[in-house]
């Protein structure tokens, strides 16, 4: 008898996983030229002032001081908590090793208007290659999960041509490294679940490192693994929950190490500290909108030429509110009301600067709910 053909190993990956040579070649020169478009265009006199100034601050203690603390000073300072510490640990790590950088000083740090674009062009260059890398890794995602070489070319284009993702890259934010990081957290998980094995434990620390550069997955990630570990246990699959536990033991020892910490220093169980309050505060202060300017939101808030139009069709008193520049509208009195609250909490009653917060926070979630009809209604043309 002729022995039947053998079938290919069912781990073998299929032909579409990987582009050819002329798509390759391809692929790294437009990555190439995002990384460098993105890294080298766009131009703020001042960034590091306000969100970014913190990130600044809290990467000259790592790198100066060995310490993470969110102290606008020169050291020594004490251990604190602030801003997530996944940006700050990697722009210490881009101050230490990237020519350019040494005129960055605590002096000009101090600054009201800090220390000047000429002197962070070199770390805001990696906000252009964390655009650029991202749209790599998407598609690499995409060509994993087997859904063809367009839906893997648009998935990449996406990232490389999308002016409203890449605003924000000529300041200190966090926000295209998190960009980056969320593209390889899902190419982690799908590469896990096509593989298993080690790759669940490394998601695990990929996803890790996303939380620990924005707080909010943390509330992703927790509910997503507790449903896993249910379904597994409902349905009797064994592998099933050997590969959630490898991932929650992964994700849980940095993220747990990290909270730990921040309970060590200042008595709570978190990531950061310091911005509930002012999140909660910009978020009620738009339940006070007039008619006339609820009705202006839905139009400023449409995408390229909103501004434009609300201008035009509205008056003054509705669509200057919405101006982020504007030092009574809503966004520069929804961020900057809680900072008083605050200090005068911890002044008056000796509270630490968490505590005071928290009160705060409790205080803002409290107004929320004393106007539910205006909270839901405010949320739509948001």
């Amino acid at each position: 008898m002729t022995p039947p053909p053998a079938q290919p190993a069912a781990s073998a990956p299929t032909p579409a996983t990987f582009p050819s040579r002329r798509e390759r070649a391809l692929l790294l020169a437009l990555t190439l030229i995002a990384c460098l478009y993105w890294g080298l265009t766009g131009r703020s006199q001042v960034p590091d002032v306000f969100d970014s100034r913190e990130y600044a601050w809290d990467a000259w203690h790592l790198l100066h001081d060995g310490v993470y603390s969110e102290v606008q000073r020169p050291g020594p300072v004490e251990p604190g908590i602030g801003r997530e510490p996944g940006y700050p640990a990697v722009l210490a790590a881009i101050l230490a090793t990237v020519p350019g950088l040494g005129s960055v000083t605590a002096e000009c740090l101090a600054r009201p208007e800090g220390c000047g674009y000429a002197a962070w062009r070199p770390a805001l260059f990696f906000n252009g290659v964390f655009i650029g890398l991202a749209g790599l890794v998407l598609f690499h995602t995409m060509r994993l999960l087997d859904l063809g070489r367009l839906a893997a070319w648009l998935a990449a284009l996406h990232i490389w041509l999308n002016g409203q993702a890449a605003r924000g890259r000529e300041y200190l934010l966090s926000d295209h490294l998190a960009m980056l990081l969320l593209a390889l957290a899902s190419l982690a998980l799908v590469w896990a679940y096509r593989r298993g094995g080690w790759r669940w434990p490394l998601a695990g620390l990929v996803v890790a490192a996303l939380t620990l550069t924005k707080a909010v997955f943390l509330w992703l990630a927790i509910p997503a693994l507790v449903i896993a570990a249910g379904a597994s246990l409902l349905l009797r699959r064994p592998r099933v929950l050997a590969a959630v536990a490898l991932f929650a033991v992964a994700y849980a020892v940095p993220v747990g190490a990290w909270m730990a910490r921040s309970h060590a220093v200042a008595g709570v169980y978190a990531i950061s500290a310091g911005r509930t309050a002012t999140a909660l505060s910009t978020r009620e202060v738009f339940d006070h909108m007039t008619p006339t300017q609820y009705a202006a939101a839905f139009v400023y808030w449409t995408r390229a030429m909103g501004d434009g139009l609300a201008r035009k069709y509205f008056p003054e008193s509705a669509w200057r509110p919405f101006d982020l520049d504007n030092p009574q509208g809503f966004y520069a009195v929804g961020q900057y009301r809680t900072a008083p609250q605050i200090d005068a909490l911890v002044e008056g009653r000796g509270l630490t600067r968490v505590a005071a917060e928290q009160i705060v926070a409790r205080d803002m979630t409290a107004a929320i709910f004393a106007h539910p009809v205006a909270y839901a209604l405010s949320t739509l043309p948001d």
